[in-house]
């Protein structure tokens, strides 16, 4: 009994946001049987949920033992994970410190099955020596009824048979044999713990779960390479400050990421428009006042004790800045002339 793969996909029309994960458990089938699964779900650590599935012999028409072994069957279990608002900070957190922003749910599956211990005891022709021959004559016929029907056998000529307990012994098609078990136990309760991470890209989780979930949408803002070279390093530092909710730290590298992108763009070959007035007036200046929010914070404080810095505006800063990067690329690539494109 193993687990196989884990698929996620956003549940549609649910009242809560809601995640389907779909697990693959192989068995061998007549060996084998899967009664349930226990999930426990982790994000970055943190306990979500656990989620018990429902009897898995309601999946299939019969519980089938016998003595065919090697073949493998997969079943697909489906299990929902409601997220809640506290839940869904958590997976924010997470994704947040995710270099991609991608989401990964951790999950400790716990699987119980039955496993069959039967053995064959057949009625097998014996050669001249007494060892057993494989396949007992067509002329030895042999009905075996449940339910306590009578057993009958028939045989249109005498043949020399004996009784065989031969574990690893495999008939070639399907029979109706007698079976046992050793101390009279047929069936073991076993027990498999895996563990499973499921990563859900940050494009599936945008363009899949977000809009599914009801959450809001999401504006994406492709940042040409070259544009984010120069500032990469202080754009990291700022989203690791976001993590550690270091308001001051998030301000102040934003800042010199302006600083450092407005001293690349007057140094460069724009028109003096260009530069002084789309970028110095209408972005760059904007961009600082913003930016100096948790520079006078303790001023404003003074007139207005109330006065904090959100979630939300260390977010629009960043989101901001992002914004900026890839204009001030845009820029420094029309200025080089690699882009083909004017703006009127």
């Amino acid at each position: 009994m193993e687990v196989g793969k884990v698929r996620a996909e956003p549940v549609k029309d649910a009242i809560e946001p809601t995640i389907r994960f779909i697990i693959d458990v192989e068995f061998t089938e007549f060996s084998e049987t899967p009664l349930d699964l226990q999930v426990d779900v982790f994000s970055q650590g943190k306990f979500l949920e656990s989620i018990q599935s429902a009897s898995l012999l309601s999946n299939r028409t019969s519980i089938r033992f016998g003595l065919k072994r090697g073949a493998t069957t997969r079943l697909s279990v489906p299990l929902v994970l409601k997220l809640n608002e506290k839940m869904l900070e958590q997976v924010q957190r997470q994704r947040s410190s995710h270099p991609r922003g991608d989401a990964i749910f951790d999950l400790a599956i716990s699987t119980r099955f039955l496993r069959s211990r039967m053995k064959l005891s057949s009625l097998r022709e014996l050669d001249e020596l007494g060892a057993l021959i494989d396949i007992v004559p067509d002329e030895v016929r042999r009905k075996i009824f449940a339910m306590g029907h009578p057993f009958q056998e028939k045989f249109s000529r005498t043949y020399q048979v004996g009784v065989s307990d031969d574990p690893e012994y495999t008939p070639k098609r399907t029979t109706m044999w007698i079976i046992s078990a050793p101390d009279g136990i047929a069936f073991e309760l076993c027990r498999t713990e895996s563990h499973k991470k499921v990563e859900i890209p940050v494009g599936h989780w945008i363009h899949d779960f977000i809009p599914t979930f009801r959450l809001g949408e999401h504006i994406l803002a492709e940042i040409p390479v070259k544009a984010l070279e120069p500032v990469r390093d202080l754009l990291e530092r700022a989203e690791e400050a976001y993590n550690r909710w270091d308001t001051k730290a998030i301000y102040a590298h934003c800042r010199e990421i302006a600083d450092r992108l407005n001293k690349l763009i007057m140094e460069s070959d724009l028109p003096e428009f260009d530069k002084k007035v789309k970028w110095q007036k209408s972005a760059f200046c904007r961009f600082k006042h913003v930016a100096s929010l948790a520079l006078h914070l303790e001023e404003i404080r003074q007139e207005r004790p109330e006065a904090k810095i959100l979630r939300a505006d260390c977010e629009h800063l960043l989101n901001n800045t992002k914004l900026l990067i890839k204009y001030a690329g845009e820029l420094l690539g029309e200025a080089k002339g690699k882009s083909g494109k004017t703006y009127d």
